[in-house]
């Protein structure tokens, strides 16, 4: 898990049952930044499939594994030490017993990092 070593939970906001988000914070300081890129750190879009898939965890109380993505559009990267804070926002198109299907928006007050459209399932 990424959680606490690559970024932190600032709150959860309920928006309506099939809208919620999550405003966190990465840590500046993670190895992954070290490695990705030296002197200039991005955020790799892997870290941020994982992030959205730990959150959606949270949410759901239970594992989630990524089993279709319908499209990922990386737009901007994200600087840590620019973008340090950042919101992913979550809209449900469809939950069934054993996956849900979401569509998400990374992003911070002024611009769009990620847009991603796709299905998790249940992990077993």
């Amino acid at each position: 898990m990424l959680l606490d070593h690559f970024y932190k939970i600032e709150k959860e906001e309920i928006l309506s049952d099939i809208q919620f988000s999550y405003h966190i914070i990465l840590n500046q300081d993670s190895e992954i930044f070290k490695v990705h890129f030296p002197g200039k750190p991005i955020t790799p879009g892997a870290c941020l499939i994982e992030l959205v898939k730990e959150l959606l965890s949270i949410h759901c109380h239970h594992a989630l594994r990524l089993s279709f993505a319908k499209s990922i559009k990386f737009i901007h990267v994200i600087e840590p030490s620019v973008n340090a804070c950042i919101v992913i926002e979550y809209i449900i198109r469809e939950q069934r017993s054993d996956s849900i299907e979401v569509d998400i928006i990374i992003k911070n007050e002024q611009q769009i990092f990620t847009k991603m459209s796709a299905i998790f399932n249940q992990q077993r």
